[in-house]
């Protein structure tokens, strides 16, 4: 269950201008672990940030002073940046513009070095849209490594990160935190291969590797691209290791994993990865009406498509088909038994209203914004919702629990951000799931999809994660947060 602000009040706050519309700014916090080669870096981390300029409405912190200019408090680190650059549109009075430390003014903004700045006098308009900056990271092209290939496969070579607070007076009002690690991309020598067959759009697939690799050492959670073959340098038989899997994530794909493979210590195997379709989830609507949601229907349709295009989008091979719709009775012994339906069954099923085996999705008589119960082939959702709530619920049905079970929900998960849509609190930055959380919809036992049967292919226990202060380990499971770079 999350309860944030609902989308007709955000809507609401949009038409009247208190809030700028969700385009207007990114995620607060951007954290990702990134392979260090040109093609990734041009896509990812040289991609420019647009960072609202103050906060949401003036004077809205308790304690702020009243005030129409803000201080911005910056510091960047990392050896592999050269410098980066922030540049204002919106400003009430450019011209006065200040700073201090390693930055500089320049005619189109502000130059940022290595270190600690301030940019001062930022100004605020006394009505219409608020300010916004662009922010963009200039790397060294000098930098060793910034090769592909260059290092060993995984090793750290530079950690980027660029941290601004806003300063209302002495009081910060925004903050925002750009944090890459950077990593060796570390391409394998020709060897062994994975061949992918029947992979749909020739999507960049990602194969997730476990075995012995060339220097007797076990491999855990390799991550490795291909379209149709991927090297992955010198795979040994299991040997001494706990655990030897090939994993194939691709969109529009079911996820694709072979157990044991028949990997042999000399070079040249070609292990053969055959890619399904993705595996249909069937998923019945039951729409409620409510004073608050008098017509359900084109909201289901929309978060079954944003559903869909979340899931296929972060690979996790599984399309959910709606199989039907119905409109509830109306009279409240029927509304009541729905809205407690997560206290139990209360005869949904005698009455029709409940298939056995399949995803239920009741909308409009509950007043939280969403809900996944004890029995995770129900899901309710309320007139409150998000565009990705329900998305967000049928991830506890794959598997990660809500609850007591806390740990379904990403945001104590160390490096997981308001992206995720596991994350609860935050629903504009919401697209974002994990390889790992795409590992335990398809493969934990206690997913939906397997315990409905859709799926057939290897199940593995996938338990909590421990808690944060103590290291993850290995369950034959990847940690929540392990992650493809993307795209």
């Amino acid at each position: 269950m999350h309860a944030v602000r609902s989308r007709w009040i955000g809507a609401l706050l949009a038409v009247t201008g208190l809030i700028a519309p969700p385009a207007d700014a990114s995620p607060r916090t951007y954290i990702k672990s990134i392979c260090w080669s040109p093609e990734i870096l041009e896509a990812d981390l040289l991609k420019s940030f647009m960072l609202p300029v103050g906060c949401e409405l003036i004077d809205c912190c308790p304690g702020c002073p009243a005030s129409d200019a803000l201080d911005w408090r910056i510091r960047i680190a990392g050896k592999s940046v050269e410098a980066a650059t922030l540049s204002f549109e919106g400003l009430a009075d450019p011209a006065a513009l200040k700073v201090e430390g390693a930055a500089a003014l320049v005619p189109d903004g502000v130059v940022l070095k290595r270190g600690s700045s301030r940019v001062l006098n930022l100004t605020l308009p006394e009505a219409g849209r608020a300010p916004v900056a662009g922010l963009q990271l200039r790397l060294d092209p000098d930098f060793p490594g910034y090769a592909a290939g260059v290092g060993r496969r995984d090793e750290n070579l530079d950690l980027v990160e660029v941290s601004i607070e806003q300063m209302l007076g002495s009081v910060a009002v925004n903050e925002f935190l750009l944090r890459y690690q950077l990593k060796s991309c570390g391409v394998p020598e020709p060897c062994d291969v994975v061949k992918l067959q029947d992979n749909q759009g020739a999507d960049n697939a990602v194969v997730l590797l476990d075995g012995r690799d060339g220097a007797d050492a076990c491999e855990n959670d390799g991550i490795r691209r291909g379209v149709d073959s991927t090297l992955v340098g010198s795979v040994k038989t299991q040997g001494a290791c706990s655990s030897s899997i090939v994993g194939v994530f691709s969109r529009d794909n079911a996820m694709a994993m072979l157990e044991d493979p028949p990997w042999t210590d000399p070079c040249g195997d070609e292990v053969v990865a055959t890619l399904g379709p993705a595996w249909d989830m069937p998923v019945n609507l039951w729409l409620g009406k409510s004073v608050f949601l008098p017509d359900p229907g084109p909201l289901a349709t929309q978060d079954l498509l944003t559903a869909n295009a979340l899931y296929d989008e972060n690979k996790a091979g599984i399309a959910f088909v709606e199989k039907q719709r119905k409109q509830l009775p109306t009279d409240p012994i029927t509304l009541a038994k729905v809205a407690f339906a997560c206290q139990g069954l209360g005869g949904l099923e005698s009455a029709g209203l409940y298939v056995k085996d399949q995803l239920n999705v009741y909308y409009g008589l509950v007043t939280v914004t969403g809900q996944s119960c004890d029995d995770r082939n129900m899901v309710l959702i309320g007139p409150a919702a998000y565009d990705t709530t329900l998305a967000h619920e049928l991830g506890h049905a794959l598997s990660l629990h809500g609850g007591e079970k806390d740990w379904g929900h990403s945001n104590q998960v160390p490096d997981m951000t308001s992206a995720n849509i596991m994350w609860v609190g935050d629903s504009q930055a919401r697209e974002h799931f994990s390889l790992g959380q795409a590992f335990r919809f398809n493969v934990n036992k206690l997913s939906m999809l397997n315990q409905d049967g859709p799926r057939q292919g290897p199940e593995r226990e996938c338990p909590p994660k421990p808690p944060s202060t103590a290291p993850e380990p290995d369950f034959e499971c990847p940690g929540l947060a392990l992650d493809w770079s993307r795209p």
